[in-house]
């Protein structure tokens, strides 16, 4: 659903508003509507997505080399979600674009891996 144009009057302000819901929003916007010289108008289409929580479970410990892991998205994302992994630098892939990546593997034992899971 696409609402209403509405308009919207600054002069000298910054402005805030909170869209009450996901949607597709027209905003008009005119700056100083009372200088014929300086007057301007901008229409644009804002688009409001609902916020994504994304989340992953950390799989139970392993302590031996050669070792696999299974990593699995969850909370909240978008089927068009790209989530970009970063297993750190002793694993084997390093990096995986899927939602739930499998047979991870480390050529280290014993220590504490960080994992970076970027969500777009």
């Amino acid at each position: 659903m696409i609402h209403q144009p509405y308009l919207i009057l600054l002069r000298y302000l910054t402005l805030q508003y909170t869209y009450p819901d996901t949607d597709v929003y027209i905003v008009t916007l005119i700056s100083d509507p009372y200088s014929p010289a300086c007057a301007d108008t901008s229409i644009r289409q804002i688009f409001v997505y609902p916020l994504i929580g994304p989340a992953f479970t950390k799989p139970l410990n392993q302590c031996l080399i050669g070792n696999s892991f299974d990593f699995t998205a969850a909370g909240i994302y978008f089927n068009t979600t790209q989530i970009d992994w970063d297993f750190g630098p002793t694993a084997t892939p390093r990096s995986d674009t899927s939602i739930s990546p499998t047979g991870i593997t480390y050529n280290s034992r014993g220590q504490d891996i960080e994992i970076d899971s970027f969500v777009q």
